[in-house]
């Protein structure tokens, strides 16, 4: 079976409101993005999140600074009911007083439809590189 656009343009819209939520680092904006049964594989699957619970506790210590996800690139496969969508990004997180934490990344997403929408079943999280530039949060 095929992927339609109109379903294209859900997961990608899906994708960007996951990226905006963890940009504004708005935890109950990433976890609505999710199945019940969401999971996560961050740090090339050294860590492992199941569930919305597990992720909301995840989300909520990890989201601290402001940061900018770039992310371009899409590759969309159908598996099944499922369309797993691939892309690669740059995220700009400042964490550390003066610099920027620059990093290149791909995700890959498996999203499914409910009655009404896409929500992102399991998500791949590989950092491929990181440098840190100057910048970032001014010192306090």
């Amino acid at each position: 079976m095929s992927i339609t656009f109109e379903q294209q343009s859900e997961a990608l819209a899906l994708i960007s409101r996951y990226a905006r939520s963890l940009d504004t680092a708005d935890v109950p904006g990433v976890l609505e993005c999710f199945t019940d049964n969401v999971s996560l594989s961050y740090a090339d699957g050294q860590i492992i999140i199941s569930g919305r619970e597990q992720a909301d506790a995840f989300f909520r210590g990890a989201l601290r600074g402001p940061s900018t996800h770039l992310l371009s690139n899409y590759g969309f496969d159908r598996i099944g009911p499922a369309i797993v969508v691939t892309c690669s990004a740059i995220a700009c997180v400042c964490r550390k007083e003066g610099l920027v934490s620059v990093r290149g990344l791909v995700y890959v997403f498996t999203c499914v439809s409910n009655e009404s929408d896409f929500l992102i079943q399991r998500l791949q999280h590989s950092l491929k590189w990181e440098c840190d530039a100057p910048g970032g949060l001014p010192p306090r």
